[in-house]
């Protein structure tokens, strides 16, 4: 009876032990999955990143086009007072022109500081993007070291107790064998 409780604490000992360290090893696949899944995350805020900075560029192209067809009217409406003005037979007042003129260029700045301020919003947004995916990166490396750590501490406490259980059974064994 004795060398079946002796049996049956060795076996405990083996298994309690091999499920320490099958933790262990969990406890390291886990830190690994989760630095994939952050590194996977930074993968696509660098992504995002690229395509606000692709946006903006175009917002930009998008408001100089808008300049250009501004400035266009301006010199349409220009030649169409001078047109007015000639086949009336009156004078044009150079001021007229002028105001003209100067309208069509505040458009035309107005429209080329709209796309510059929506190009800017979007690259802040596209370094807040980059910002965040290199914050994942650091998180998944940090991961990945606490997934190693904690493997570190399973396998030597598994080990401690394998010797733990080790001693409880030589001691058993030595109090129903003293004389072995």
């Amino acid at each position: 009876m004795a060398q079946l409780a002796i049996a049956a604490m060795a076996i405990g000992t083996v298994l309690q032990t091999l499920g320490q360290a099958q933790a262990a090893r969990a406890a390291a696949a886990s830190g690994r999955a989760e630095q994939q899944a952050l590194e996977l995350r930074a993968a696509a805020g660098r992504r995002q990143a690229e395509a606000l900075e692709q946006e903006a560029g175009q917002e930009r192209a998008r408001s100089q086009r808008d300049a250009i067809d501004e400035r266009r009217q301006g010199i349409l409406v220009a030649s169409r007072a001078r047109a007015l003005s000639a086949a009336s037979g009156a004078s044009l007042d150079p001021n007229i022109l002028g105001d003209i003129d100067l309208e069509a260029e505040v458009r035309t700045f107005e429209r080329l500081a709209e796309g510059e301020e929506a190009g800017r919003g979007l690259e802040y947004r596209g370094a807040l993007a980059r910002a965040g995916a290199a914050g994942d990166v650091y998180a998944g490396g940090v991961a990945k070291a606490m997934g190693r750590a904690a493997e570190q501490r399973g396998y030597l406490h598994a080990g401690g107790t394998l010797l733990s259980g080790a001693s409880s059974i030589y001691d058993r064994y030595k109090e129903t064998y003293p004389s072995t």
